[in-house]
């Protein structure tokens, strides 16, 4: 008992109590720092994981309008979508060549797209009919629709596909124009680009496009069943 009480320092109690004061002085200095730099990385940490939800979220719904303006039919509502969702991944390179392509196909029957058709293939409606004033409008909105996904996505490698399908939209409206030398601009950029890209399947097809062009120019005319 002598002996641990020996042991005790004198001034113990006075130096422990000084510990705590310089804790409790530590705490009130740097406590209310401390804390407001937690609740700030909370709320980062929050405001990313909303954003993030928000941001999957718009493409959701960027996705969704795509799939109902492609049910429409009408090319106006496609070029809508891709103006409207920009920005949202790879929609406006979709929508745009869904459009483009809805506009060559309705130059090439000649029937404006959203009409019905009887069983023989011709409208119901006979405003559905496209004068060959109304064709070659159709073909220039498809041929902007095509350009504008190439001019954005060229200079990209993440997008080469849809500049290579972009250009094969630019061939299929130049054949369409009886620009068999402009078609054949495009497919000689397509198979350079798709060989670039690693895609020999469809760089042979723009080859094989492109030698067919002279006997597309020598195919016999088609008549309309009223000739």
């Amino acid at each position: 008992m002598e002996e641990r009480q020996t042991n005790i320092k004198v001034g113990a109690g006075l130096d422990e109590s000084r510990l705590n004061q310089d804790f409790i002085d530590f705490l009130k200095k740097w406590s209310m720092p401390v804390l407001l730099v937690i609740l700030a990385g909370s709320a980062a940490m929050l405001g990313l994981r909303k954003w993030g939800e928000y941001k999957a979220g718009q493409v959701d719904q960027a996705f969704l309008q795509l799939d109902q303006a492609e049910v429409s039919g009408k090319p106006e509502n496609l070029l809508r979508v891709a103006e409207e969702h920009s920005g949202q991944r790879a929609i406006p390179y979709l929508a745009s060549l869904q459009a483009g392509d809805t506009f060559l196909k309705a130059a090439r029957r000649r029937i404006a797209p959203g009409f019905d058709l009887k069983p023989d293939g011709t409208p119901i409606e006979t405003e559905a009919l496209l004068s060959d004033t109304q064709r070659t409008e159709y073909l220039g909105k498809a041929g902007a629709a095509y350009q504008s996904v190439f001019d954005r996505a060229k200079g990209n490698p993440d997008h080469a596909l849809h500049t290579i399908n972009a250009l094969f939209g630019i061939a299929a409206v130049a054949e369409a124009k009886d620009d068999f030398d402009g078609a054949s601009r495009a497919y000689t950029d397509i198979a350079a680009r798709a060989t670039a890209a690693g895609m020999p399947t469809l760089a042979a097809i723009a080859d094989e496009r492109r030698t067919s062009l002279t006997e597309i120019q020598t195919a016999p005319r088609l008549y309309a069943a009223s000739e």
